[in-house]
């Protein structure tokens, strides 16, 4: 058995060979000593706690982020002529259910950047988040709903009296947002919509996936346009008719009559589909996120060479701008990302490495060097 002196030797080894990460090779040469050599338990224990203590220290830390994220559950963005019902909040507006999933988003993302990964600080600090949104009510209160979550009540700052400045505490963050026919950054889809129109039409419609879906459903054409009030003639008619549905469906509202349930099915299905088929080609997500992820390039390269900026910018958007940025970078979604969905890429720091995370909906889709996510965004 080896001395005591030859254990110190044998730990001495392990912790420079973790210091230059090859922590697999520690758990070998382990192996290795303990079928050869029977250790006492002080040893075991002390390597356990060491090592534990080391790989805690060579975890990453998140240094920087940008997020962004889809409103929450809205309200129909078109009327049925033939099949009225008073939406109390509006056309296309955030409902309360919408306001509570974005609340819900805010305290997870407050777990994750407040009080484990301590990106931002425990109180709201002007200098280290911005945020911004598309000029829609339902985007705007999407991201006051989030922010609530993030710095909740009894988070905001006091009064030279120590009173709190606004009743429980309520700490105010600020939303920007530009014009929507000037908002090439996160509204493009509307600034460019002729030009989509065009690509739509040679990238998505002629497609064979979307020929074949539009003769397998247009049977239902006619009954559609009857029951919807709607000219339906071609599946991006279907569209619209198909969210309201979907709505209805999600909020326990009557549907109009003269749907099977086989054709309810199938408009569900179609709501989710139709929306994510034409932001599937790569031509299409670069025309609509190009912007945005040159955006993101800019923030986190300025970050890294301390060039002032934010450590964290929140953006609230659309299904659109998640849809576009997956499928510029390579990446397509085969269907529509769903209310509250959430992107987020993540700068990670380890000593003078840094390490990038493209995470969507709490699943990591992307993760390599720092020079890689810079190819990637270039390409």
């Amino acid at each position: 058995m080896l001395s005591y002196t030859g254990m110190i030797l044998y730990m001495t080894k392990f912790y420079i060979l973790n210091l230059v990460l090859f922590r697999t090779q520690i758990t070998m040469e382990l192996s290795l000593y303990m079928k050869f050599n029977k250790p006492p338990v002080l040893f075991l224990l002390l390597f356990s706690i060491l090592f534990f203590s080391i790989t805690l220290s060579a975890t990453p830390k998140l240094v920087f982020a940008s997020i962004i994220f889809r409103h929450g559950d809205r309200t129909p963005t078109t009327k049925l002529p033939n099949s009225p019902f008073d939406w109390k909040y509006g056309l296309g507006e955030l409902t309360p259910r919408g306001m509570h999933q974005e609340f819900e988003l805010g305290k997870t993302y407050r777990k994750k950047f407040i009080e484990f990964g301590k990106l931002l600080p425990y109180n709201f600090d002007i200098n280290q988040i911005y945020v911004r949104s598309t000029d829609l009510n339902r985007t705007l209160m999407s991201a006051q709903s989030f922010l609530t979550g993030l710095y909740p009540p009894g988070t905001g700052p006091f009064l030279a009296n120590y009173r709190a400045a606004l009743q429980e505490r309520i700490q105010p963050v600020p939303i920007h947002s530009v014009k929507k026919s000037n908002d090439i950054l996160l509204h493009s889809q509307g600034v460019y919509k002729k030009q989509l129109n065009v690509l739509f039409k040679k990238h998505v419609y002629s497609t064979k996936e979307w020929i074949d879906m539009e003769n397998s459903v247009k049977k239902y054409f006619n009954n559609w346009s009857e029951i919807s009030g709607l000219k339906i003639n071609n599946l991006e008619n279907v569209k619209k008719f198909a969210n309201n549905i979907y709505v209805r469906t999600i909020h326990d509202i009557d549907l109009p009559k003269g749907l099977s349930q086989q054709e309810i099915t199938i408009l569900i299905m179609l709501s989710s589909w139709i929306h994510a088929q034409q932001f599937k080609p790569e031509v299409i997500g670069e025309l609509v996120a190009g912007h945005f992820i040159k955006k993101v390039q800019n923030d986190m390269n300025g970050f890294i060479n301390n060039k002032g900026g934010f450590i964290c910018y929140l953006y609230s958007a659309h299904d659109t701008n998640i849809l576009a940025i997956m499928s510029a970078l390579g990446m397509p979604l085969s269907t529509n990302p769903p209310y509250a969905s959430h992107l987020m890429f993540g700068l990670y720091k380890y000593e003078h490495m840094y390490q990038v995370k493209m995470i969507y909906n709490e699943t990591i889709y992307w993760q390599s060097t720092l020079s890689e996510f810079k190819k990637l965004m270039n390409n």
